[in-house]
C-alpha cells in the first residue's frame, strides 16, 4: 500500500513539474518568436520551416497535449525533438551543440515519468 502511495506521489509531482516546466518553456519560446518578428527577421525558407515544425512547434504541441494526456504529449515532444536533430544533421552535416534544445524539451521527460508511474499512463487523473 505504501508503494502505491509513493508511486502516486511521484506521478502527481512529475506531471505538475512537467506542466510548470511546459509553461516556462512555451513562454520563453514565445518570447523568441515575438523578438524575431519584431526585429524583422526574414520569413523562413521551406527547409527552415521543416525544422521549425519539429522544434519549437512539435515540441510545444506535445507539451500542450501532455497537459491532459502525459504519455501522448511526451511522445509527441520527444519524437519532434529527435526529428529536429535528424533534420539539423541532414541540413548542416553536424549535430547541434549545447544543451538548449534538450532543456526546452525537459518537461516532456517529466510527463513521461509521471505517465509511466501512474496507474493509467494515457490519462492524468489530475
Amino acid at each position: 500500500m505504501q508503494t502505491q502511495t509513493l508511486t502516486s506521489r511521484i506521478s502527481t509531482t512529475s506531471i505538475w513539474v512537467a506542466r510548470l516546466g511546459a509553461l516556462a518553456s512555451i513562454g520563453l519560446l514565445s518570447l523568441f518568436v515575438i523578438g524575431s518578428i519584431q526585429s524583422g527577421d526574414p520569413v523562413p525558407t521551406l527547409i527552415e520551416a521543416v525544422g521549425i515544425a519539429c522544434f519549437p512547434v512539435g515540441v510545444v504541441v506535445g507539451m500542450i497535449i501532455g497537459w491532459r494526456q502525459p504519455l501522448v504529449g511526451a511522445i509527441v515532444s520527444l519524437i519532434s525533438l529527435f526529428a529536429f536533430y535528424v533534420w539539423s544533421y541532414l541540413v548542416s552535416g553536424r549535430m547541434n551543440n549545447g544543451p538548449y534544445f534538450l532543456l526546452f524539451t525537459l518537461p516532456a521527460v517529466f510527463y513521461l515519468l509521471g505517465a509511466l508511474t501512474s496507474g493509467n499512463p494515457s490519462r492524468s487523473e489530475l
